[in-house]
């Protein structure tokens, strides 16, 4: 199932809308209990959500809404929790407020964690870090803090900082970032009005 989700606040709930790549609504459900979604992407015939105000990443059908699976307690900070997937249909969590990276698969089973709060090269800095994590093509984890910027990829090797970013953001704020089939980084900073792409 591909489109974009589009959701909306209803009386009892979100619903969700979902479109083709041509713009036409291909289907629409009501997630129940849902807060406040602060990330969402669709895999196969799932959609999973991440809901700051609820601490969790919720897995539901994406043909009907139906709630399968949780992640709990996460521990978002600034009104930021989000998630990515891997071509194995592995969910990476950036837990920023307990300062760490988890990686489920798709029926919440936690696969590996790791991180903690400190100042070293693998420990994550600030307030709560990191706010927004990635994968590469060949498995390495690419995470990213906030304030000062730090981008980062953790491999066999271990970890290891990318050089060259000029600060994207000052205080507590998201920093959206995507990778692309060649490995190189995008990463936005809605307040500066730029968008800087690094080579991984």
């Amino acid at each position: 199932m591909r489109g974009k989700l589009i959701k909306r606040k209803v009386t009892k709930g979100h619903e969700c809308i979902i479109y083709n790549k041509s713009g036409s609504q291909v289907n629409s459900f009501e997630i129940k209990g849902l807060a406040y979604a602060s990330g969402a992407r669709v895999v196969g015939n799932k959609l999973l959500v991440a809901d700051v105000k609820r601490q969790l990443v919720g897995i539901y059908d994406a043909q009907k809404g139906n709630l399968l699976s949780e992640m709990k307690d996460m521990r978002p900070c600034c009104g930021i929790l989000d998630f990515s997937i891997n071509p194995d249909n592995e969910l990476l969590v950036a837990n920023l407020g307990a300062f760490r990276v988890q990686k489920y698969d798709l029926k919440g089973k936690i696969l590996l964690t790791f991180g903690k709060r400190g100042k070293g090269l693998n420990d994550f800095h600030g307030c709560c870090n990191p706010v927004n994590v990635a994968f590469l093509s060949n498995g390495a984890i690419v995470t990213v803090e906030k304030d000062p910027t730090r981008i980062k990829i953790y491999s066999k090797e271990g970890a290891k900082v990318i050089k060259g970013i000029e600060e994207l953001v000052e205080g507590c704020c998201y920093i959206p970032m995507i990778v692309d089939g060649k490995d190189n980084l995008y990463l936005a900073s809605p307040k500066k009005g730029l968008i800087r792409c690094v080579p991984a």
